[in-house]
């Protein structure tokens, strides 16, 4: 069973997300951010190719991954919303 989100949380991740994507050739080149990069781009061309969007479930699992980017970086974390981990 997948656990549902709210909309406020979906747009959390989704900025998380989308702030690390936009940053990432100014970021320290780790395997987190190689990581992260490849996630993004595997479940964006999976969503696409079965005509649909991205599931809350995987932006979620992606704004983790954009906050273990920051993490590694010294960064602020991006998406801090409690309960939120999937």
């Amino acid at each position: 069973m997948q656990k549902e989100y709210d909309a406020a949380t979906v747009a959390a991740a989704k900025s998380a997300v989308a702030t690390v994507f936009s940053f990432r050739d100014e970021l320290a080149d780790t395997g987190t951010l190689d990581l992260f990069i490849g996630e993004v781009r595997e479940i964006s061309r999976e969503a696409k190719a079965a005509g649909r969007k991205i599931a809350p479930a995987d932006w979620v699992y992606l704004a983790g991954l954009a906050d273990d980017v920051c993490d590694d970086d010294g960064l602020p974390r991006l998406f801090d919303v409690e309960g939120a981990a999937a």
